[in-house]
């Protein structure tokens, strides 16, 4: 998983590394991505946000993240339900 190498160098603390990978699982599951390069851009992305915020909610994350990877990726579909 893209995230997790990302979060390897111990730049987060282990709760908040686990809240990134719970917004990454969720963007990827929310844009249906299933190519390598995009779930990268994805975790970039996550990641990127992150360390924007001083204190981190996975949601907002989450939410920001979506409208990023749409932008980047042009991906348009959803997760059938």
């Amino acid at each position: 998983m893209p995230i997790r190498r990302m979060l390897e160098g111990g730049a987060f603390e282990p709760k908040a590394a686990a809240l990134l990978i719970e917004a990454f699982d969720a963007v990827v599951a929310e844009l249906d991505l299933r190519s390598n390069a995009d779930r990268e851009k994805a975790a970039k992305i996550v990641v990127r946000l992150a360390l924007g915020q001083r204190s981190l909610e996975a949601a907002k994350i989450r939410d920001q993240a979506i409208i990023e990877v749409r932008k980047e990726t042009g991906t348009r579909h959803r997760r059938p339900f």
